[in-house]
């Protein structure tokens, strides 16, 4: 009996010691560093029926259709019917769980329709495709084709986008132990003249190549290297 006071009072203070702890948040991830943006480049498409090259700013289709608008005061129309547009392109780095990730930022254009083509309207958004650092390193030297792959990609609406939305969301891909088995590539070559060759980060499916005969972005290396962190 002389041993039970004790006991209970020792099992006591550690019950309220532990009740008295401060409340400690979870480990977040947290932004280290922020490219600058590349906001221009052209597209280039093979039309399948002339064989003409077909350029236009910031996005890439074989259509002619819109070569007599401007495409640019479209609302974002052209834009939105097709993946490969953009409107800026920027790379922010993130530390987490001693783990450092390269987040690659498109902002585009995103068509949406609810229940006829009359209803189809066009909003900005923002997809983060979440690379390894062993991954995204492969951008730090192009001198033969590289080809960057991820199965974590996050979206937002731009108007919605703040840094701590996108944290979250980027957080929740990196945790998420049922990662989609969707792989993005992102392809990168660099011209015989020195100009950078790009396709924007695109799901793909019975091969993961990408045809620079066909398509492409291109730019000058000095304007690419803007979304380059070292």
């Amino acid at each position: 009996m002389k041993n039970i006071l004790p006991l209970a009072t020792f099992l006591l203070l550690l019950i309220t010691s532990a009740s008295a702890q401060e409340r400690v948040n979870g480990v977040k991830p947290t932004f280290t560093a922020e490219s600058g943006k590349l906001t221009s480049a052209t597209g280039w498409a093979l039309n399948s029926a002339d064989k003409d090259w077909v350029d236009y700013p910031n996005m890439i289709s074989e259509d002619k259709d819109y070569k007599g608008e401007y495409v640019s005061a479209m609302d974002g129309l052209a834009q939105s019917m097709t993946d490969q547009s953009f409107l800026s392109i920027q790379t922010k780095a993130l530390n987490y769980k001693d783990k450092k990730y390269f987040v690659i930022l498109v902002e585009k254009w995103e068509g949406r329709q609810e229940h006829s083509y009359s209803s189809y309207s066009t909003i900005k958004e923002t997809v983060g495709y979440i690379f390894t650092e062993a991954e995204y390193k492969k951008l730090q030297n192009i001198v033969k084709p590289v080809s960057l792959k991820t199965n974590m990609v996050a979206r937002l609406e731009s108007a919605d986008l703040t840094d701590a939305k996108l944290i979250s969301e980027i957080q929740q891909k990196i945790k998420d132990p049922y990662k989609s088995s969707d792989q993005f590539y992102f392809h990168v070559i660099k011209s015989t003249e020195g100009k950078i060759r790009f396709f924007l980060p695109e799901k793909f499916g019975y091969t993961d190549k990408h045809e620079f005969a066909v398509s492409y972005f291109e730019t000058e290396a000095e304007n690419f290297n803007k979304i380059i962190l070292k």
